[in-house]
Formats: C-alpha cells, sequence, structure tokens
C-alpha cells in the first residue's frame, strides 16, 4: 500500500506516463480536423506521430544515462517542463512542419521521463537491490512480452526479498560470519572455470563472506533456470514450440588493490537465463510442423551420399552441412549417413526416401517458376461470359469463330445479366462484359467501345420513310430496352429540356424481345447501333437515326486480379477485343487506352 507521504508523487508519476503513451496514438483520432486546419491532406499527418514515436525510440537509451549523471529528481522535472512547454508549443503552431519540429521536442521530453518516472516513484515496500554495491541481482522468472511483438518471453526479475548486501541465499552464511562462526568451506567454479570461495578465499582475507555470497547467488541462479524450464514444460502442453533456453553460468572478476591483494569488493556478473518463446504458425498447427527448407539439404545429402559433397553442393561450409545434418537426423529419427569404410553410407530410411524427396524438390521448384508461354491450341478450358443479349449477339459470331480455329479445346458459356455482384468475379464469372460500373479494387478492367443510340421499326411501318423530327419521334410509341423495368431514361431528359414528352409502351430486359414487338407493330425501338445493325441483317427492319443529343454508351469488359497474368485469360480478353467491331460512327479506345488498369 502507498501511504499519503507517497500519494502525490504516485499520481504524479502515473500522470506523467499516461499523458506519454496518450500523445502517441491520439494524434490519429483527429488527424482530419489537424488536416484541415494546417491546409494539409490528412495523410501528412502521420508524420506528426512518427516524428513523436521515432524520438521516444531513439532517446530511451539516452535517458537513462541522463538520469544516471545528473540525478533522478533533477532529470524527471526537466523532461515534465519540455513535455509541457513542447505541448503548448504543438498546440500553437501553424505550420506542418512547426508541429513535427515540436512533436520531436515532445518526443524528447516523453523519452527523458521514462527511466527517471520509474527511479521517481515510491519504493517502500518493494525494495530494491542497491545499484553498484551489491554483487549482483536474484534472479526469479517472470513472464513478459516483448512490444511489437506476440511471442512471449520470460526474463530475470529482481528478487523482492534481496535487501542487503549478500542477497537472500547468502544472509545465513553471513550472519554466522559476523558472528565469528565458521561454516563449513564451499568450492564453486565461475563460467570460466575459475575456483570462487572456500579456503583459497577465506586465505586472501573477506574472502569467505564473499564466496558464500556468490554461492547463494549461484543457487538462486539454478533455480530460475528450473523454473525456466518448467514454464517451458507447461508452455509446450498448451502448444507453444520451444526453441530453447539460453542461460550461462556466473562470472566473477576480482579487482585488486594497490598492495595486490584481493580486496574484498567483489563485482560479481550473472548472465541472465532467459526462455524465448515462438507461437506456432497457425492456431492448432502440431508442434511437428517440419521446417521446409530443409528439404534441398535432405536431397542434397542423398543425392551426393557425403557431407563434403552436398555442402559443395548447396554452395555452404562443410559445418553448416553437418549441423543441418544434425537436425535432420533429429527430425526424422533415423542417422541416414553412416560410417562405412572411409566413407559414408545411406542407410535403408536414407534409401526409401530419395526418390521421394527428389520427387517433392522437383514438384516445389516447377510450382515456383514463373509464368511460361503457353500454346492456346493445347488448351482445354471452359470460360464463364456474362453479358447482355445484345453484346452476345455483336461479339457471339466473331468470337465462336476465332474460337474454333485457334482455341478448339476452349469451351464458352454465356450467362445473362444479372445483379452484377462483383464478388462472382471471384470465383463464378471469368469475364464480365458491358456498362462497367464503379468496381473494387481486386477487379481490372479494360474499355473497348462506345456505341451510339438508334431506333428501329419495321420496314412497312406508316413512318419508316418519312424524315424523323423530334416531334414525330416523342409522338410515337416506344419500347426501351432495361432490364430493372425503369420507364424514365436519358431520352426523356433531352425531351424534357424542349418542352415535349413520350409514351413508353413496354419495357422489355432483352433485345430480341424489342426487335421482335417493333416487327409486329408501328413502335419504335430504341437500340445499342451494332445491335440494331445486326437485327436489320437478319430481318425486316429499318434503322432510323435519333434526333437528339445522346451519350453514347460506354462498353468494357472486366475480370478478377486472379486470372489477370493467366496466358489462356489474356488470350480471351484479347479476342473479345478484337471481335468488338465498332459501326460507322462508333468509337474504340486507342491502343495505348486499351492495356489493363
Amino acid at each position: 500500500m502507498i501511504d499519503a507521504k507517497h500519494r502525490n508523487t504516485a499520481l504524479l508519476v502515473a500522470g506523467c506516463f499516461f499523458m506519454e503513451n496518450l500523445d502517441g496514438t491520439i494524434v490519429s483520432t483527429a488527424a482530419p480536423r489537424m488536416g484541415a486546419s494546417l491546409d494539409v491532406a490528412p495523410t501528412a499527418i502521420g508524420l506528426v506521430v512518427t516524428a513523436y514515436l521515432v524520438t521516444l525510440a531513439v532517446l530511451i537509451p539516452l535517458s537513462g544515462w541522463l538520469t544516471a549523471r545528473f540525478g533522478t529528481r533533477r532529470v524527471f522535472l526537466t523532461a515534465i517542463a519540455v513535455f509541457t512547454l513542447s505541448s503548448l508549443g504543438c498546440a500553437l503552431s501553424t505550420s506542418l512542419g512547426e508541429l513535427v519540429a515540436l512533436r520531436i521536442v515532445q518526443g524528447a521530453g516523453g523519452a527523458m521521463m521514462v527511466p527517471s518516472a520509474g527511479d521517481a516513484g515510491p519504493t517502500e515496500g518493494h525494495p530494491r537491490m542497491p545499484r553498484r554495491s551489491a554483487p549482483g541481482p536474484a534472479l526469479a522468472p517472470r513472464a513478459r512480452t516483448s512490444a511489437g511483438t506476440s511471442s512471449p518471453r520470460l526474463v530475470p526479475a529482481r528478487s523482492p526479498g534481496g535487501q542487503g548486501e549478500h542477497g537472500d541465499g547468502g544472509e545465513e552464511d553471513a550472519a554466522r560470519a559476523e558472528a565469528g562462526g565458521q561454516p563449513a568451506a564451499e568450492r564453486y567454479e565461475d563460467g570460466e572455470g575459475h575456483q570462487i570461495g572456500g579456503d583459497d578465499e577465506a586465505d586472501r582475507g573477506g574472502g569467505d563472506v564473499q564466496g558464500r555470497a556468490h554461492a547463494g547467488r549461484r543457487r538462486r541462479h539454478d533455480g530460475a533456470v528450473q523454473v525456466l524450464h518448467e514454464e517451458a514444460a507447461r508452455y509446450q502442453e498448451r502448444g507453444v514450440a520451444v526453441l530453447g533456453v539460453d542461460h550461462r553460468s556466473p562470472r566473477c572478476s576480482r579487482s585488486r588493490s594497490s598492495s595486490g591483494r584481493a580486496s574484498s569488493d567483489h563485482k560479481f556478473r550473472i548472465a541472465k537465463a532467459e526462455l524465448t518463446l515462438t507461437q506456432l504458425i497457425a492456431r492448432g498447427t502440431p508442434m511437428h510442423l517440419p521446417d521446409m527448407n530443409l528439404l534441398p539439404a535432405l536431397d542434397a545429402l542423398l543425392r551426393e551420399g557425403s557431407v563434403t559433397g552436398a555442402a559443395a553442393r548447396m554452395s555452404v561450409s562443410a559445418s553448416a552441412m553437418s549441423r543441418t545434418l544434425g537436425r535432420l537426423r533429429r527430425v526424422l529419427g533415423d542417422p541416414l549417413l553412416v560410417p562405412a569404410g572411409r566413407g559414408l553410407t545411406l542407410t535403408p530410411r536414407a534409401l526409401e526416401l530419395r526418390p521421394r524427396v527428389e520427387a517433392a524438390l522437383v514438384g516445389a521448384l516447377a510450382a515456383l517458376q514463373p509464368v511460361q508461354p503457353v500454346d492456346i491450341a493445347s488448351v482445354e478450358r471452359r470460360f464463364t461470359l456474362r453479358t447482355n443479349d445484345g453484346l452476345a449477339v455483336v461479339l457471339g459470331p466473331a468470337l465462336a469463330e476465332r474460337v474454333a480455329m485457334e482455341a478448339p479445346g476452349i469451351q464458352l458459356r454465356w450467362l445473362p445479366e444479372g445483379d452484377e455482384d462483383p464478388a462472382d468475379l471471384r470465383g463464378a464469372i471469368d469475364l464480365d462484359i458491358g456498362h462497367l460500373p464503379d468496381l473494387p479494387h481486386d477487379v481490372r478492367s479494360r474499355p473497348l467501345a462506345r456505341h451510339r443510340h438508334v431506333a428501329v421499326c419495321r420496314a412497312g411501318a406508316p413512318h419508316a420513310d418519312e424524315p424523323l423530327t423530334v416531334e414525330r419521334f416523342a409522338a410515337l410509341p416506344h419500347i426501351t430496352v432495361t432490364r430493372r423495368g425503369r420507364f424514365h431514361s436519358v431520352v426523356d431528359e433531352r425531351l424534357a429540356e424542349l418542352g415535349l414528352r413520350r409514351r413508353v409502351l413496354a419495357t422489355v430486359p432483352t433485345h430480341i424481345t424489342a426487335c421482335f414487338l417493333a416487327l409486329r407493330s408501328d413502335v419504335l425501338a430504341l437500340l445499342a447501333a451494332p445491335v440494331a445493325a445486326r437485327a436489320a441483317e437478319a430481318m425486316p427492319l429499318v434503322v432510323r437515326e435519333i434526333p437528339l443529343p445522346l451519350p453514347s454508351i460506354a462498353t468494357g469488359m472486366a475480370w478478377h486480379v486472379r486470372v489477370d497474368a493467366d496466358p489462356a485469360h489474356r488470350w480471351l480478353r484479347d479476342a473479345v477485343a478484337q471481335a468488338e467491331s465498332p459501326g460507322p460512327e462508333d468509337t474504340r479506345p486507342a491502343p495505348e487506352a486499351a492495356g489493363v488498369r
């Protein structure tokens, strides 16, 4: 519990940490308003966030040195002043450059808060080890997740009971030494093999106490490593792959006085025991998921029958290939290569694996090759095209003729227009042809042509040979083609501008239906020029020009990005573009405009 004496200090430290973390992300929520205020794009405000976070990350290590050099209180108060003044400057900035510069200063102030605020907080009830006088911190494992990663790491923490110069494990022995007792001499070795403690240390004067203190720290270190191994086992039970436990023995360095005798101030440096864990690629993936990078090395070893030959084949050192062979032996549970005379020979398991590994590697390499040119005459495939019946009449004959001549193995399946769901292009539809609405980012498109509106009527109609004026055009009954059943169109808007109004007798979903209705009555059917031309060739219909300035009809084709690089699909797109033949006054895109966008 924190008493009233330190409550204000605790609140100040907590507030500093809160503001330091808040300023890292709060700018993102106000980016649109800030961009409008500074007359810049909202995306440019990202510089403000980046400048603060980068400065914070770069200067935090330096701020630790400043705290040790000038003192916690001085650095902490300076950090608060710099952070507050720079925050005020950010609020008063009038340009993006000023704001970014002041955010850098603000990040410097926030960086100085991090180590100094941790030292400025109340420590009663939470004693710390002395920084320089203590031989070394006690080791106890605690879990922590590294920032920005999903891999948990177990790192050592300070022992709560690590008071005094000798630490927990050495308190009893130290008390006995101060009372004049002579505990049994113990001998320990550091990481370099030097003997520590015992009779030799006692002969040097004061070394007996230091040796027992080191023994206590060594026992705590070994206990921490044991706890880490137990924690690793628990992670393995939960499906986490443990890469290994990295720990080193304590190291000791003695400083000698001017007289040449070993001083009693021994500086011990105990390496931190560290456990590195990594999550599996996917939840539920078995922990024995093999490393596919071992496949080429296994193939080289099975082909060459020696470590040296496999190393030369893979362009690596023999020692590296030897380590890889060790990994393969652990993974496969078989030695693979065993001594035989002066060389090595393959085990039965290795002989069994050799053809399978070779086939797997060849298949993997083939799958990773770039797209090769395709012989379209040998392709056997079915393409699904979605368009209206009018464009099918225009494109169908020429496209069918080209497919029969160049790609007899290709089948075309024509589907009528529907709801034009772009999701269909992700699997059900290979090519969508017609008027293209706004497309999602994963759909590619290519323009084809622009067609004008015309009207058709039967050849024997009373008005077939008379000039078609605007008034006569508005007075005649009309048939429009729309699958949505709309009676109002751009034609009505143009007539309304002239103070005229037409009568739409019916709306039909297909062009062929409109042509048959016009063939049996005295109505005008409004069609695209290429569709009307094909209908006039097959039926006794007359094509009439509409006496109104109407916008042309833009046509194009769309496909999903998944088939963008498919050679057969590219051939189909080119065939459709060439089959779209414009009329006398129709226009087609220039060659450079017809590329994929």
